[in-house]
């Protein structure tokens, strides 16, 4: 109660104007203190007519005002009281008023201040639902929120929709564009469970948006609402809208949220069918290689492989299975190893009755999967069993054992012209550069008069002598017949000619010419050093052979200008003869491209004694 010391305060009248049907009522400091001393000492029935926390009474029965009348005149009521209150230092003695005029018999006379602003919450949520119901029934949206929720209390309230606890989805219309989950960051674990169990059953589900719903002038954490969203994505959800503008705007955002979930489904549908193409083609292949795999080291094909293929060694079940150094292969024993590759092991050999030196090729059968690879070693051995040339590695015989092919060859030196490019410190002299060419293409010309084309001519194929004065050419295992177009990429980048390059069934190649674009591009490496074709073409080390570096060297070519240019940079007053050569070598046309004669009858080729007076 108020002491008697305490000043008078003359304050203005507070008018409220009530509902329809009630009295109306001004209230004045005297008239607030004396309503105010007979409810604290108990003799006003108000204190036992409050509303219980949470429910607020936004209008009595005998009100003929909307709610939201009686919010907004509840809303200004209590600021004026907050301004009495403190004028009059009544402090927290003054926590609820009364309604001046509303019935007093208990269903609405006390309205507490923190209730009022929740109330003041529920009823903007209310609204913000209620205008997206109204755009869910035009647009054919679907609309879910958890049970028991706010959301669920608003929907029930202004549009008369009600959550099914046990099936969200039972009233999912064909026809629905989408559907929209409507939450508050309060329900959010009832919500993420609510889209598990949407997603757990398999179901075509148009797109799934999820709307967080946020009360205006209530503060949150954006570190919450992004949490929210990861979590509501992680559960199923597609799209995840923060709800802050009004109706237009939520339904723009909603629509383009739809629409962006449909594209991005189609092109997951579209890669979908590609990986299940991918995958049925990958599968193919599978059945056509275990179809053409070769039987086992011991099977029917091998032991008929000599029936077969015209020349390939008969099967030997004396010959050492798991052969080492130290073990005799035939009249060769094994005493090193020079080398290991794709299919095999080389080592090195000597003969048991002449003591030559020999280098034996050892393949393993195992790694023979398809039966081109069979026709690929038998082609090798008998092209190699048609050359004889002192430039090319002589083959002296195959062995055919129960886990291994062996081919004995010549050792030619132990230096390929690769490394010996790549130890020079500069340039090859053209000295040097005239000698290798002049075998190299002794050494071709052979080779298809023979009716053999290499297909695979680069420094790392051709090996020097341990005495530097000789070199020879190996590995044979792209070798295909000269008077046969062929159709398939075959060749090392970049010393592949630009009609490999472009190879299709359409567009075959004779594989002759094929070989002195590679001496071309050979000696030019020889003479400006190593990778010099990459750089004049502006390639790096990761080129692919492809159509479209086959039409980039056909226009580098064409008119051979920047050739000359660069043989010119690193070659001090090239010749006339060695100009022509190059230029004939490296001839775009097949056609009009110098033969392997020409070449090895060339008169730089040819003045080897002389190059010092070009």
């Amino acid at each position: 109660m108020e002491s008697e010391s305490s000043p008078e305060i003359d304050l203005p009248p507070i008018e409220v104007r009530p509902p329809p049907g009630s009295r109306a009522n001004s209230f004045t400091r005297p008239g607030l203190k004396a309503k105010l001393s007979d409810d604290l000492d108990g003799r006003d029935s108000g204190w036992e007519s409050l509303p219980p926390a949470g429910m607020v009474p936004l209008a009595s029965s005998s009100s003929g005002r909307s709610s939201t009348t009686v919010a907004h005149a509840l809303k200004s009521l209590t600021t004026k009281l907050r301004t009495v209150k403190k004028k009059s230092r009544l402090g927290d003695e003054l926590s609820c008023v009364s309604w001046p005029g509303m019935p007093t018999d208990g269903s609405a006379n006390w309205v507490d201040e923190a209730i009022l602003e929740e109330g003041a919450a529920a009823q903007a949520l209310h609204s913000q639902v209620a205008d997206i119901v109204e755009m869910a029934q035009v647009a054919s949206w679907h609309i879910s929120f958890p049970v028991g929720s706010q959301v669920d209390q608003a929907c029930s309230w202004k549009s008369g929709l009600g959550a099914n606890s046990t099936d969200p989805l039972n009233a999912l219309q064909e026809d629905s564009a989408a559907i929209l989950l409507l939450t508050e960051l309060a329900d959010l674990q009832q919500s993420c469970d609510l889209l598990s169990s949407m997603c757990a059953g398999n179901r075509h589900l148009p797109p799934l948006v999820v709307v967080l719903i946020s009360t205006e002038g209530v503060p949150c954490d954006p570190t919450q609402v992004l949490e929210a969203q990861r979590r509501l994505l992680v559960n199923g959800a597609e799209e995840v809208l923060w709800k802050v503008g009004g109706k237009l705007e939520t339904k723009l955002l909603v629509s383009m949220a739809v629409a962006k979930i449909w594209e991005s489904r189609k092109g997951v549908r579209n890669l979908e069918q590609q990986l299940r193409q991918a995958y049925d083609l990958e599968v193919c292949k599978l059945r056509e290689q275990e179809d053409m795999r070769v039987e086992p080291n011991d099977g029917l094909f091998w032991q008929a492989v000599h029936r077969t293929f015209e020349g390939f060694p008969p099967l030997r079940r004396d010959v050492e299975p798991w052969p080492a150094v130290g073990s005799k292969m035939g009249t060769c024993q094994l005493e090193a190893i020079l080398g290991t590759g794709t299919f095999g092991t080389v080592f090195a050999a000597s003969d048991i009755e002449s003591g030559e030196m020999q280098a034996v090729k050892q393949i393993e059968k195992a790694s023979l999967v398809e039966v081109d690879d069979v026709i690929n070693l038998w082609k090798e051995m008998r092209f190699l069993k048609r050359l004889r040339h002192d430039n090319i590695v002589t083959m002296h015989g195959a062995l055919h054992g129960p886990n291994h092919i062996f081919i004995a060859m010549e050792r030619a030196g132990r230096c390929t012209l690769f490394r010996f490019m790549k130890s020079s410190k500069e340039c090859v002299t053209v000295e040097v550069s005239q000698r290798v060419q002049a075998q190299l293409s002794s050494a071709v010309a052979h080779c298809h008069s023979r009716g053999v084309a290499h297909r695979d001519l680069k420094p790392e194929n051709i090996c020097i002598s341990d005495c530097r004065s000789q070199i020879k050419v190996l590995d044979f295992g792209s070798a295909t017949c000269v008077d046969k177009l062929a159709r398939d990429l075959a060749g090392t980048m970049p010393f592949m000619a630009p009609e490999v390059m472009c190879a299709s069934h359409e567009a075959p190649y004779s594989p002759a010419p094929a070989d002195v674009w590679s001496c071309g591009v050979i000696l030019l490496e020889l003479l400006c050093g190593i990778g010099r074709m990459d750089r004049l073409l502006g390639w790096d080390r990761r080129r692919t052979p492809c159509e479209a570096r086959g039409k980039e060297v056909e226009t580098s070519f064409a008119d051979h200008s920047g050739l000359l240019k660069a043989v010119g940079m690193d070659v001090h007053r090239p010749c006339k003869e060695l100009v022509r050569l190059i230029c004939g070598m490296l001839e775009v046309d097949p056609e009009h491209r110098w033969n392997a004669s020409q070449v090895e009858y060339s008169t730089w080729v040819q003045a080897a004694a002389r190059c010092a007076d070009c």
